[in-house]
C-alpha cells in the first residue's frame, strides 16, 4: 500500500471499510479505502463516518482537485469472510476491483479496494476524451 500511495512504508493511513448494499437485500461489495497522510491532513473531515453528499470525490472536486482513475479488475471465488460478509456461498465469483485516484498534478489522492458479487452489481466504464 505504501508504493501504490507513494508514501514511506509505515506512513499512517487513514483507513475506511465499509459494506455496502441496499436495505433489505443481501450486500453487493465491500470496499476498503486507504488515504495517505497529504490527504488527511488537506481533508480531516474524512476521519468521519459521513464525509456528505458524493463522498470523499464530491469533497476532493470542492476544493478545486480534477480527478483521474485507474481501475483494474479480477475475478475470483470468494474467501470465507467475503463468503459471510456478502452472504454468497464457495461457487459464486466475486469481481475484485483496485481502483486508484489522481488529481491533475498526478497526485495519489487515495486507493480503493472493492470486492462486489458478479451477480448484484454492474461496472460501466466511460473512455475517451472530457465529457
Amino acid at each position: 500500500m505504501a508504493r501504490w500511495l507513494a508514501v514511506p512504508t509505515g506512513a499512517p493511513l487513514l483507513q475506511r471499510a465499509r459494506l455496502q448494499g441496499v436495505v433489505g437485500d443481501p450486500p453487493f461489495q465491500m470496499s476498503t479505502t486507504w488515504l495517505p497522510p497529504e490527504t488527511i491532513e488537506e481533508f480531516p473531515n474524512l476521519k468521519q463516518v459521513n464525509t456528505g453528499p458524493g463522498g470523499l470525490y464530491s469533497r476532493f472536486e470542492e476544493k478545486g482537485h480534477v480527478l483521474m482513475f485507474e481501475e483494474s479488475v479480477s475475478c475470483r471465488l470468494p474467501r470465507p469472510q467475503e463468503q459471510e460478509a456478502l452472504e454468497v456461498d464457495a461457487s459464486q465469483p466475486v469481481l475484485v476491483t483496485w481502483r486508484r485516484c489522481y488529481n491533475q498534478r498526478e497526485r495519489i489522492m487515495e486507493v480503493t479496494n472493492r470486492t462486489i458479487v458478479g451477480d448484484r452489481h454492474d461496472l460501466v466504464y466511460r473512455f475517451g476524451g472530457r465529457l
